[in-house]
């Protein structure tokens, strides 16, 4: 038995409606299979925000694509410290916290004790076909539309939850994989990557570093060098190499998209050691904006 159903029923779950969004996790799907890497031209996707939302994701559920899930995040209230370290010991990054109960109800000043889990930890506790038929359907009732905040050409603020510890999810667009690489290393966060197994690279190109555009030779091979690759990854294609097999040829430079999500706490950890000045360029660039934005938050909500 799942440790939520000890202390909640699917009934209860169902009530927390205005609480689980459905369109981060369906940005998370369609930034891992969509050719596109621009946040806006996923955002115009009627299965990320539109009618077929509810749908995609009953596809998703079913065949136990849990992953993209983990974006969508809420705060879930325990009577007792006990239970609620309890229960965020025995989910797989849940968060556990307390604060005034006064914040919650505006009464007394006393102490709350709370669990942040996601909707992936709901999904896979009922996890029969009607069950997560019915979570979904009774989510998608309240609508909520994803109007993102960008912060450089790269990145951009999906959503925020400045309550106890915080929830953030952010969109990086035109990154290459090795930026990527890097950034899953921090697996406390949760992460959705464009699929080169899924997507096609022809019209795709690759991040050039700022150190070999000084250099005109440089750059030029670069250059040459990736419309080569495109070349012969079309070629492998049109032989009937499949996708998953012909992208063994791009390079680590190759672009692509990233949404992450993560509490504030393991976001600063991401920042304080990716803003640091052996931090390869184009990461700490990334990371850097993050902190500005975060920086701003905390200062506002104090």
């Amino acid at each position: 038995m799942s440790i939520l159903k000890e202390y909640f029923t699917l009934d209860d779950i169902k009530k927390l409606n205005r609480e689980f969004y459905l369109p981060y996790a369906a940005l998370g799907a369609r930034t891992c299979y969509a050719n596109n890497l621009k946040i806006e031209d996923l955002l115009s996707d009627k299965r990320v925000q539109g009618e077929k939302i509810q749908e995609f994701l009953l596809k998703l559920s079913k065949v136990r694509h849990f992953s993209v899930f983990s974006h969508t995040f809420t705060w879930i209230r325990f009577d007792t410290k006990e239970d609620a370290r309890y229960v965020s010991s025995m989910l797989f990054k849940s968060i556990y916290g307390e604060t005034c109960t006064a914040y919650w109800h505006g009464d007394e000043d006393e102490k709350s004790y709370y669990v942040g889990i996601s909707l992936r930890h709901i999904l896979e506790t009922w996890n029969t076909e009607e069950e997560q038929r019915e979570i979904i359907n009774t989510f998608g009732e309240y609508k909520k539309y994803i109007e993102p905040l960008q912060l450089s050409d790269k990145t951009y603020v999906v959503y925020t939850d400045t309550r106890f510890g915080g929830w953030l999810v952010v969109f990086f667009q035109d990154i290459s994989r090795v930026t990527t690489h890097q950034f899953v290393r921090h697996t406390k966060l949760n992460f959705s990557q464009r699929s080169d197994r899924y997507t096609n690279n022809i019209e795709n190109s690759i991040v050039i570093p700022p150190s070999t555009q000084e250099d005109e030779v440089s750059s030029r091979l670069v250059i040459n060098h990736d419309k080569l690759t495109r070349s012969i990854y079309a070629s492998l294609l049109e032989r009937g190499i499949k996708k998953e097999d012909a992208r063994y040829i791009l390079g680590e430079g190759n672009k692509s998209s990233l949404l992450v999500s993560g509490s504030f706490t393991d976001w600063y950890n991401f920042i304080s050691l990716r803003t640091d000045k052996h931090a390869q360029w184009e990461i700490r660039s990334l990371a850097t904006d993050v902190q500005d934005f975060l920086t701003d938050v905390i200062t506002t909500i104090k």
